[in-house]
Formats: C-alpha cells, structure tokens, sequence
C-alpha cells in the first residue's frame, strides 16, 4: 500500500532540481535550483501559485506559476505535487523553464530527471 505524501515533508526533502532551457535567439541556460530561505514560510501550507492560464497538454500550453515570494525549485516542486497523478502528460513552466511532470518527479527539456519522490 502506498504511503499518502504529505506536503511539508515533500518540500523539505526535494532534492535539488536540474533545469536547461534554449530559446530562440538566446543563449542555452542550465542551472541546478536550490530552495532559497524564503521558502521556508511555505513549508507547512502550500503556497499554490498556478495560473489558469494552460491546460498542461504541450509546450505551447504549459500550466505556469504567478510571481510569488518563493524560488523557482518551490514552484516546481509545488506544480508537481498537484499534478503528478494526471493520467495524461503535464508540461509546467517556470520561469524561462519547461519540465515534463511524471509520477516521481520532473523531466528537463535535455532530458535529465530529478526525482522529487521521497525515498
């Protein structure tokens, strides 16, 4: 039987999170996000920073999150809290960043998973 998350132990125990990202006429970024300080504010209730604007189902219509007082990792790892069940696949974008949620954790556009599952 598996066991039901709890959010503020997945906020806590995130792993670090690999991003890359090309755009046109711009350079390629890779960056490895950490949480930040702030963050920490959120640990115990979920800030929840979804648009409305996507559906998730392409790049094109990624589901996105609203400027909020938390760092990108936190806005990643909160989109994939809610939406790592969905039976079809989830594109999310943060920032200049585009991932692929999946069950256990999210997929960069160079392909690199970072495991947001608690062991």
């Amino acid at each position: 039987m598996a066991r039901r998350l709890v959010w503020r132990e997945v906020i806590k125990r995130a792993r670090p999170i690999k991003v890359f990202a090309v755009r046109p006429f711009e350079s390629i970024t890779f960056r490895t996000l950490m949480p930040t300080v702030s963050d920490a504010k959120y640990f115990n209730r979920r800030y929840n920073g979804r648009s409305s604007d996507g559906d998730g189902t392409s790049i094109r219509c990624p589901i996105t999150y609203c400027a909020a007082p938390v760092s990108p990792h936190y806005a990643i790892v909160d989109l994939w809290f809610e939406l790592r069940n969905r039976k079809e696949r989830v594109i999310i974008e943060v920032n200049d960043w585009l991932l692929q949620v999946t069950h256990e954790g999210v997929i960069a556009e160079n392909g690199q998973f970072t495991r947001l599952l608690p062991d």
